[in-house]
């Protein structure tokens, strides 16, 4: 009943606007679990707001229930009162002490990364780098052996966990989840593309985004990768059919992929780099195992951050 102050409240701070069907996509819809969020008020005017989105994790081979930290506003009129420290203990004592959640992770831009480490109980897990390919041709070939969908299937299931059964840390990206991450999500448009041929399977998951380096050309982003390492030979394949599917002039292609993960190093040699915006990535831990906060036992894409 309180989306409405929220909206203008996000408005009114970022200078932007959130559609509303995205906001009950991210709070009402969540397969995991529906919203918790905390918002302060004086009289009618909504003056703090904090979100976090519930996910089901793995945590050292247990099913624990974690939550990715989302949308902190500050009415301009109120900055600089705590507000933020307040909502945030507030909403982590209900998460941990009455639903048992072991972890508050996520994202922190340059504004809340040293609040929430300071003030709020994280731990920085690393510095996540975006790996960059730069597209140096026109012309693409499509592949029979590729099909484009929307939807998703137990076999992106069951790869995304093998590719992810190395590590330790990990969202779990069922069916439900995935077909909530992306064929539902009604704020971005992603397309699963899917390759057969006999024994061999494999996908990946794509969105397109205005490049800001080109103008008029596309930066194209692989939100999963969903090839094993000896796989990774199929990537040109892949990217000469999914450039030829969107038809547009593209820039770079970009990815998140941990440094551990073994793939990485085939990516290097394929000509990625680190290159563009880093993030940081903490955690509230609440585990009690301090090896959640090494960078090392995460396996994460950026289907994992709520910005891509």
């Amino acid at each position: 009943g309180d989306e409405n102050a929220i909206l203008e409240l996000f408005k009114l701070v970022f200078k932007n606007e959130i559609d509303f069907n995205y906001w009950n996509w991210r709070y009402q819809s969540n397969p995991a679990g529906n919203h918790f969020i905390r918002l302060m008020w004086e009289g009618d005017v909504l003056i703090g707001h904090y979100a976090v989105s519930p996910v089901k994790m793995n945590f050292f081979g247990k099913e624990d229930m974690a939550a990715l930290s989302m949308t902190t506003m500050t009415h301009p009129d109120h900055s600089g009162k705590g507000i933020l420290n307040k909502l945030a203990l507030n909403l982590y004592e209900e998460l941990e002490t009455k639903h048992g959640f072991k972890g508050i992770w996520g994202f922190p831009n340059k504004n809340s990364h040293c609040l929430l480490i300071k003030n709020l109980g994280w731990t920085d897990v690393g510095v996540i780098h975006n790996l960059t390919m730069p597209i140096n041709i026109n012309t693409y070939r499509q592949s029979e052996k590729i099909k484009g969908s929307k939807n998703f299937s137990g076999k992106h299931e069951k790869k995304l966990k093998e590719l992810s059964s190395s590590f330790n840390m990990n969202v779990i990206k069922d069916v439900k989840y995935l077909n909530w991450r992306y064929t539902l999500n009604p704020s971005q448009d992603y397309t699963v593309f899917n390759y057969a041929d006999g024994d061999q399977e494999g996908f990946v998951v794509t969105k397109i985004y205005p490049s800001n380096i080109q103008s008029g050309a596309y930066d194209l982003y692989l939100m999963e990768l969903g090839l094993k390492k000896d796989q990774l030979g199929l990537l040109k394949t892949f990217l000469d059919h999914i450039m030829h599917h969107y038809n547009v002039n593209f820039d770079r292609v970009h990815i998140w992929l941990n440094l551990w993960d073994q793939r990485h190093i085939i990516l290097e040699k394929m000509g990625f780099f680190p290159e563009g915006r880093s993030t940081f990535f903490g955690i509230r831990n609440s585990t009690g195992n301090e090896n959640v906060a090494n960078l090392k036992n995460w396996s994460y894409s950026f289907g994992d951050s709520d910005i891509y």
